[in-house]
């Protein structure tokens, strides 16, 4: 793709990509907003002649401690059939 100046030349091709904080789930939910943690970032992509996967680029940064969002209620099966959620009783 960069051969045909499809993709920037900075731009770097990768398989996958992670990235997370280095710390318990279970701590981290107990740390004060606004804390700082060190963090990772990886990608690996795949050599095409023996198959083997590999890091190309490895580093690591902090992470800052903020309000996990809000996350809505699945609907059950009676709501999806109506299109949407109705508030029981004519609330809302």
């Amino acid at each position: 793709m960069k051969d045909r100046k499809i993709a920037r030349p900075e731009w770097t091709m990768c398989l996958d990509s992670k990235e997370g904080a280095v710390a318990d789930q279970t701590k981290m939910a107990a740390l004060p907003v606004g804390s700082k943690l060190p963090a990772y970032r990886y990608k690996t992509d795949i050599c095409m002649e023996c198959g083997c996967i590999y890091a190309i680029n490895i580093s690591r940064s902090e992470a800052t401690v903020g309000l996990k969002p809000a996350t809505q209620m699945p609907m059950n099966r009676a709501d999806r059939r109506r299109g949407g959620f109705d508030p029981p009783f004519g609330q809302g």
